[in-house]
């Protein structure tokens, strides 16, 4: 059975739609229930004359049930209410597996309780998920990577690779280093205080210079002009070489980074204040 598992089925009031399936790993199991009540057959019930009376609202009601095995109490079980101009209705719950649940299969059993007035069928939507893989990130089905002002993959998930030893990330092993214009190599490290008293340059050529500039181009063989700038079209690219020759330059137009000197009579007990401010230590982080 392909995973995630998805069974969909219409269900008549009192209907009811049941499958099994089994964990393949100890941890989070997780199912969805997505109901969407269908127009009754005859208008809304009633007569079936041709003038069967008004029906203000359609109503439906869903029982989510999952079982770790037939004679066991519900490890799940949810129950909700929805109109026809309600829109969908939506239950959802958690349950964790244990290494003795693998044994066996479960099963999950969703109902059409509504026998009273026998209005309303529900065309129902069913997805179980579980740990596919162990730990933490096993419960994880999808990353959503927002893409912010200067966040690359490294900064956000590239220690995966460096401190959890994560060979199938692509992320930062540990021998990252930039060099300065002068051949002075800032390798990668941690940081105890992100705070920067300078930014790294934001504009456009400051972006290009970090990405793209390489501090010893003679050592970079020269690109083919007719190749396309794609990965794999033959075009010789280093990225991210250039943030420390950058950042050298924003603090070398910064302020903070100029020498400060001052003239002036202080008279006797006077005082006189020189504002002034450390350069910014260079260091590279991911």
């Amino acid at each position: 059975m392909s995973y995630p598992i998805k069974v969909s089925q219409t269900l008549p009031p009192g209907g009811t739609l049941t499958t099994t399936f089994r964990p393949s790993h100890a941890g989070l199991v997780k199912v969805i229930l997505v109901g969407i009540g269908q127009p009754p057959v005859d208008g809304g019930g009633g007569s079936s004359g041709s003038n069967p009376p008004p029906i203000k609202e359609i109503y439906f009601t869903l029982q989510l049930e999952v079982l770790k095995s037939p004679a066991a109490p519900p490890v799940i079980l949810k129950n909700g209410s929805s109109s026809l101009s309600g829109g969908p209705l939506i239950l959802w719950g958690d349950a964790n597996s244990t290494s003795v649940d693998l044994n066996s299969d479960w099963t999950v059993r969703v109902t059409n309780t509504d026998t009273t007035h026998q209005l309303a069928p529900a065309a129902c939507d069913v997805t179980i998920r579980y740990q596919v893989v162990t730990g933490n990130l096993g419960k994880i089905d999808h990353i959503v990577v927002l893409m912010q002002e200067n966040r690359s993959f490294d900064h956000l998930l590239g220690y995966l690779r460096f401190e959890s030893g994560r060979n199938d990330v692509d992320g930062l092993t540990g021998t990252e280093a930039n060099a300065d214009d002068n051949g002075n190599s800032y390798p990668l490290n941690h940081l105890t205080n992100t705070y920067f008293a300078l930014d790294p340059g934001h504009g456009w050529t400051d972006v290009d210079e970090q990405l793209c500039r390489d501090p010893k181009p003679i050592l970079r063989p020269a690109p083919v002009p007719s190749a396309p700038a794609s990965p794999g079209g033959g075009q010789v690219h280093f990225p991210n070489a250039g943030f420390a020759i950058n950042f050298e330059e924003v603090i070398a137009a910064s302020p903070l980074s100029a020498s400060v000197s001052d003239q002036g009579q202080v008279n006797g007990k006077g005082t006189r204040d020189i504002p002034w401010a450390n350069n910014q230590i260079m260091s590279t982080d991911s």
